[in-house]
């Protein structure tokens, strides 16, 4: 099996800048980090404003969307007292998907699924 490498880089590139334009007219997530050119994402990490990533992260798993929350649960000797920005971190991101096989369509009903996620779990 034989992959185009670059290709598949510069179509995460691509899909990253594409949801990047959508969500950032979007009240209550924001992007966890502007990508850099020497950057190749592997997905699209937000931040979901007022805790509400867990809700919302199961939300649109019931609507057929595939999402990663990284780091929910974390180890022990990351504690709060000593990591609070972590846990913050820990209890808010969410990763998108922007894997070269998705669709600008895709990416579309994606946001248009957040943002009616995000108005009905409040």
């Amino acid at each position: 099996i034989k992959y185009d490498v670059k290709a598949i880089a510069n179509k995460r590139i691509e899909n990253y800048k594409y949801l990047d334009s959508l969500l950032n007219k979007i009240e209550g997530v924001k992007p966890l980090k502007n990508i850099s050119e020497e950057d190749i994402p592997h997905n699209y990490p937000i931040i979901v404003n007022n805790n509400l990533r867990e809700k919302l992260y199961f939300w649109m798993i019931e609507k057929d969307i595939t999402l990663i929350a990284l780091y929910y649960r974390l180890i022990k000797p990351i504690s709060i007292d000593k990591f609070p920005n972590t846990h913050y971190l820990s209890n808010n991101i969410l990763n998108l998907p922007i894997h070269q096989d998705i669709s600008k369509a895709e990416l579309n009903n994606l946001v248009i699924l957040l943002v009616q996620g995000l108005k009905e779990i409040k």
